[in-house]
């Protein structure tokens, strides 16, 4: 639909634009060129695109409607001057939009094969020389199936990009599979769902936000190459952050960020910087809601066996430091950790061979502060109780066990 009274003003301006079953096909050989590189020079240099037009071997775009390509068209179209007019349409609706894209295997690269179908595509207000908003929806079907939905920004004239997505809970395999394989870990399988946005500005930062909860979480792990292998599931990992990259300066602030496992929570209780204005920053804290759950997936985890696992307790632990990089000798940090009551029976065979003591058995709880910095001595606080204690005690290594009972005890120190 055109709007005729807008040429009396050197404008050409057309209300509505609707385009149905379009068909976008790309693909990558194996020297790692792509069929739309030539386009992409073009637009690069405008001066050799006003040159007589050929036909690209870069992706064809059918529209059926049409009848013909839109390469097919440009090749009838003559050399054009600059443009006279200001030309600007308001408001694009694309609906049925096939996208494929197929590449070769490329150094490190697998071959990727990729289908996707957008129910509709919305751009409003197309300029060319203005930022381009554009709402999308649809699926993918290969390399695995994901339902998303988009927005997005593009800036011609600065480069600059602005990404928000939302993402249904996917099966992540086909998508790990085209990955490198990495040494110590293997991903059994995992769904990913969630929602991100990312803003780039060329040479300058990447802002980024993201929402992720990743479930049904099975792989195997190693501690390092020649031990063995160990297979661990999580019913879900919530992953939440916030924050901005400095391209220019390497530097970096962090304003949230968040981890959520069954058992534990890790959080950065105020923004961290890194190389902010020469200067590092950070305060997180480890909430432990289930120290046994945490010791057994650890012990796991580590190659170590457990005979009676333990269960329950809660710990939480908090550090804070940083350092001025501009000044030597500038690191200072601080930790605290809390501890309620945990059964000391379960947690004593994970602590090195005792020759002297066993059957160590009673409760446990208390907190401890610790504070060090690079010039200065480490300093700290220490007040724990115990109830109900009971071990067996030799002073001789031939000696005979004898039993020993507290009802409570405290240790303090500073």
């Amino acid at each position: 639909l055109l709007n005729p009274a807008a040429i009396l003003y050197k404008k050409i301006s057309i209300l509505s634009l609707d385009l149905s079953g379009v068909t976008v096909h790309a693909s990558r050989d194996s020297t790692g060129k792509f069929s739309f590189d030539d386009i992409i020079e073009k637009m690069g240099n405008p001066k050799s695109a006003r040159g007589p037009h050929r036909r690209s071997s870069a992706s064809l775009v059918t529209i059926p409607s049409l009848g013909v390509s839109l390469a097919e068209a440009a090749e009838n179209t003559p050399a054009a001057s600059e443009p006279e007019y200001d030309f600007v349409i308001r408001d694009i609706e694309i609906a049925d939009l096939k996208v494929s894209y197929d590449s070769a295997a490329f150094g490190a690269l697998p071959a990727i094969r990729a289908r996707c179908d957008f129910q509709k595509i919305e751009i409003d207000k197309f300029r060319l020389d203005e930022p381009l908003p554009v709402e999308v929806s649809g699926k993918c079907t290969e390399p695995g199936t994901i339902e998303l939905s988009a927005e997005a920004e593009f800036d011609p004239r600065t480069g600059n990009l602005e990404v928000a997505s939302s993402l249904k809970p996917f099966d992540l395999m086909p998508f790990v599979r085209l990955a490198p394989p990495v040494e110590d870990l293997q991903l059994l399988s995992a769904r990913l769902g969630g929602e991100s946005s990312v803003t780039l500005i060329p040479a300058k930062e990447v802002a980024w936000r993201v929402d992720f909860n990743v479930e049904n979480v099975d792989a195997k792990f190693r501690m390092s190459n020649k031990g063995g292998w160990q297979r661990k599931k999580l019913a879900s990992v919530e992953l939440k952050s916030k924050g901005k990259y400095d391209l220019g300066r390497d530097a970096a602030k962090v304003s949230a960020l968040d981890i959520l496992l069954p058992f534990a929570k890790f959080r950065l209780n105020k923004q961290a910087n890194w190389n902010v204005d020469g200067r590092d920053a950070a305060d997180i804290s480890l909430d432990v809601a289930d120290l046994g759950a945490a010791v057994k997936w650890g012990a796991s985890l580590a190659g170590v066996s457990l005979k009676k696992p333990p269960s329950g307790g809660k710990v939480t632990l908090k550090v804070s430091g940083g350092r001025d990089r501009k000044k030597e000798d500038s690191l200072r940090a601080v930790a605290s950790i809390k501890m309620e009551a945990i059964e000391l029976g379960a947690y004593f065979p994970l602590l090195p061979p005792q020759r002297n003591v066993r059957g160590l058995r009673g409760r446990l709880d208390g907190s401890a502060d610790l504070s060090l910095s690079s010039v200065g001595p480490l300093k700290w606080k220490a007040n724990f109780n115990g109830k109900g204690l009971a071990a067996q005690y030799k002073g001789e290594r031939r000696g005979k066990w004898r039993p020993i009972k507290l009802t409570t005890a405290g240790v303090r120190s500073e």
